[in-house]
């Protein structure tokens, strides 16, 4: 349904994910080891080595295995790294920021038929570890401590790093919701088989018509296709579905500013606004090529007809009465001997 969610994005995804956090326990385990913090040090080492270990399991698509052990070493490195540094170096906020990571996480696995993470309930793990060493922190000094100007570089990091992928992910669920918006709006208006407009389409169009102060100059216009059972029944009802969108394309050739839908079965709606020597002369070249269209199914060779009731609207008339006497007059050709034009 949308471009941004398919496997291979995925896959572009996590691979980016795993290296960025890799570069960072890195960078991480540089700037500790220059401090002389060991335990950290060490911790960033496993860190970084465990997302060489990802990139495999991403290579191998185990997408929900990457996405929960990644999670947890987050979680994990995160608390121990506050806990022998202090509350006050930013690493909190890492806490947060993965909190919507698990949510993205969770709305591509729902996407794509994989097996889903729960993000509510996992988030509850970021949360605790958040109170605990917040708490662990109010009674518990911190074994080590960096200089101030490391600090500050932690805080306003660790800050740009959340608030850079918070806002992409973010700005991904406003695209991929209004692009998915947009295509489900065009699939319930548009007929699936012939691709035309449908009903719900063409009713915004006489909404607009009725909203018109000079509404006398708008036609509507019935084509039904003659003895259109008797090719399903005699070439099968495949054999319609062909007829039906080879019409549909010969209908896609009036002039533009004609409104067209596929009004049910072998039904078609034309609406427009023009005079009566003009609305009349379209409608008599679709009636002419579909009657010259030589149409051919699997080997059979065969010629269809149609019949079409028009109608202007008349002053002070509602959508119903005046597409209801469109009918009427379609209903009349097919008793003059289908083939035919009926206006008035």
């Amino acid at each position: 349904m949308n471009n941004f969610v398919n496997e291979k994005n995925v896959k572009i995804i996590s691979y980016t994910l795993s290296l960025l956090f890799m570069f960072l326990h890195v960078s991480l385990l540089i700037i500790f080891s220059l401090h002389s913090i060991t335990p950290l040090w060490i911790l960033n080492l496993f860190s970084a080595s465990f997302y060489v270990l990802m990139v495999f399991f991403v290579y191998k698509k185990w997408y929900f295995t990457f996405t929960i052990v990644s999670f947890i070493e987050i979680c994990i490195n995160m608390g121990v790294t506050i806990y022998f540094i202090g509350w006050g170096n930013g690493f909190q906020i890492v806490l947060i920021g993965i909190c919507i990571l698990l949510a993205y996480a969770e709305y591509i696995g729902r996407t794509l038929h994989y097996r889903a993470i729960r993000a509510i309930y996992m988030m509850s793990l970021p949360f605790a570890v958040y109170v605990t060493f917040y708490v662990i922190g109010l009674f518990h000094e911190a074994p080590y401590s960096l200089p101030q100007y490391v600090v500050i570089f932690f805080e306003i990091g660790w800050a740009i790093i959340v608030f850079v992928i918070m806002s992409l992910i973010l700005h991904n669920f406003v695209v991929i919701s209004t692009r998915t918006q947009e295509v489900l709006t065009d699939e319930v208006k548009h007929d699936a088989l012939t691709s035309l407009p449908n009903r719900f389409y063409i009713r915004d169009y006489f909404t607009y018509v009725e909203l018109q102060k000079e509404q006398e100059g708008f036609w509507v216009a019935i084509m039904d296709l003659d003895d259109f059972k008797a090719i399903n029944d005699t070439y099968g009802h495949n054999c319609g579905d062909y007829v039906l969108v080879t019409v549909s394309k010969i209908l896609q050739d009036v002039p533009k500013g004609i409104k067209i839908c596929r009004w049910g079965g072998e039904e078609f709606l034309l609406l427009g606004k023009d005079s009566v020597g003009e609305q009349l002369g379209v409608l008599e070249e679709i009636r002419q090529k579909i009657e010259q269209y030589p149409f051919k199914f699997e080997g059979n060779s065969f010629h269809l007809t149609c019949t079409i009731g028009c109608t202007h609207k008349r002053k002070e008339e509602t959508i119903h009465t005046w597409i209801g006497r469109a009918d009427e007059r379609l209903y009349r050709g097919k008793q003059q001997g289908k083939n035919t034009i009926i206006y008035s």
